[in-house]
C-alpha cells in the first residue's frame, strides 16, 4: 500500500508510531542502549497489551493529534476511488462536492436481501495489540446500536456523507483513574487535586444509581455489568442535529473518543449513505478486549436524569458483514458482531 493512495499511508505509518507512545505512556517498555549512538531507547514487546484506561482524555489528545491531523489530509475521493456528483444528490464529500456512494459496490453481495440493516466493512490493516484500521460501509439509513470501546481510544474521519451519533461518557470506577472531562492546569498540579471536587461529584452520582440498581437488581454480577453514564454533548467535530439525543458529524470531519471521554456511541447514516475510515488503539483483538452491546436505560432521581447502559446481546436486526472493496477487505474481518457473507 503506496503512501499516495488518499494518504492512506502516511495514516497507517503514524497509527503504528501513536501506538508505541502509547504504550510508552503506559510503561510497558524497556528500555536498551543503543551503542552506536550512545544514547538510550525504548524497545518495545509487541506481544504486551496496551492499557490506556487510567489516562484521561486531557492525557491522550496531545499523543493522538498527529493521526487525528493525518486523518483530516486523507483524501477520500481518491482513497475509495470516488464518483463526484453535480448538486446536492450525492453524498457529500465536503463543503462544495458530493459523490456517488459505494454501498451497492463492496463484493461478494450479503446473501439475506431480507435484512434492511447491514454495515459492510472494509478491512484496512491491523498490527496485534497496537491498532487496526478499517472502513465501515453504511447504506442510507442505516444504523450501528449503541456498543463500547473498552480501554480504548478510537478516531473516526468521515470520508463522505452524514452520520448522526449518540455518545456517553463513561463514568471511571476505579478512584486512581483520572476524570474523563479532568485533568486542567489545576488538577494536573497535584494528584490530591485531581481526586476532586469533580470526582467527588462523580462518585456520589455512582453511588447514587447503585442504591436506585439494588432495588431491580439482586445480582451483584448483574450490577457490576452495568455502565454508568453521562450524555456525552460535544464529541469532537459534531454538531446538534433535529434529533434532540444525537449529534451530526458530516464529511470531511474527523471524531474521537477515548476510555472515558465518548466511549459508548451509536451510528445512524443519513438519507445518502456514510462511509467512516475508523483507527482503533489497540485493536479489538486483543484476548479479553471484545466489543459490549448496551440498552440505555433513565433513573428519575428528583429533577435529576441517571443514566445507566445494561449489556444486551447484539440485536437480531444488525448484522456487520465483512466485504472488499478496491483495494480493500481482502482479509475475514473477526470485530463486533461480524458475520460471514
Amino acid at each position: 500500500m503506496t503512501t499516495d493512495d488518499g494518504g492512506i499511508g502516511n495514516v497507517l505509518h503514524t497509527a503504528e508510531k501513536i501506538a508505541n507512545d502509547l504504550a510508552v505512556l503506559n510503561k510497558q517498555s524497556t528500555s536498551s542502549t543503543d551503542s552506536s549512538a550512545g544514547t538510550k531507547r525504548k524497545v518495545l514487546d509487541d506481544s504486551v497489551r496496551i492499557e490506556i484506561s487510567p489516562y484521561c482524555s486531557a492525557e491522550l489528545k496531545p499523543i493522538v493529534e498527529p493521526l487525528i491531523k493525518q486523518l483530516e489530509g486523507i483524501d477520500a475521493a481518491e482513497l475509495l476511488s470516488l464518483s463526484t456528483r453535480d448538486g446536492d444528490s450525492g453524498a457529500t464529500l465536503d463543503s462544495s462536492q458530493s459523490i456517488e456512494p459505494i454501498h451497492d459496490l463492496v463484493k461478494p453481495k450479503y446473501q439475506n436481501q431480507k435484512e434492511n440493516n447491514i454495515v459492510r466493512y472494509l478491512h484496512v490493516k491491523e498490527i496485534e495489540h497496537r491498532y487496526s484500521a478499517g472502513i465501515f460501509v453504511f447504506p442510507p439509513n442505516t444504523s450501528i446500536p449503541l456498543h463500547d470501546h473498552p480501554d480504548m481510544v478510537v478516531i473516526s474521519r468521515i470520508l463522505y456523507g452524514d452520520l448522526y451519533v449518540t455518545s456517553y461518557d463513561v463514568m471511571p470506577e476505579d478512584d486512581n483513574v483520572s476524570d474523563h472531562s479532568g485533568c486542567n492546569e489545576e488538577e494536573e498540579s497535584s494528584p490530591t487535586s485531581r481526586q476532586s471536587p469533580l470526582r467527588a461529584s462523580f462518585r456520589k452520582i455512582k453511588d447514587l444509581i447503585n442504591r436506585t440498581l439494588s432495588l431491580h437488581h439482586s445480582s451483584e454480577e448483574q450490577q457490576g455489568s452495568i455502565l454508568h453514564v453521562t450524555p456525552n454533548m460535544k464529541p469532537l467535530n459534531c454538531s446538534p442535529s433535529d434529533d434532540s439525543e444525537s449529534m451530526i458529524i458530516s464529511a470531511p470531519k474527523v471524531t474521537c473518543l477515548y476510555p472515558h471521554e465518548g466511549n459508548c456511541h451509536s451510528f445512524r447514516a443519513g438519507p445518502h449513505g456514510v462511509a467512516v475510515l475508523d483507527v482503533l488503539l489497540p485493536p479489538y483483538s486483543d484476548g479479553s478486549r471484545d466489543c459490549t452491546f448496551y440498552e440505555k436505560n433513565i433513573i428519575q432521581e428528583h429533577d435529576e436524569e441517571l443514566y445507566t447502559l445494561t449489556p444486551i446481546e447484539q440485536p437480531d436486526d444488525f448484522h456487520c458483514v465483512g466485504g472488499s472493496y478496491g483495494k480493500f477487505g481482502d482479509r475475514q474481518h473477526h470485530d463486533i458482531g461480524i458475520d460471514n457473507v
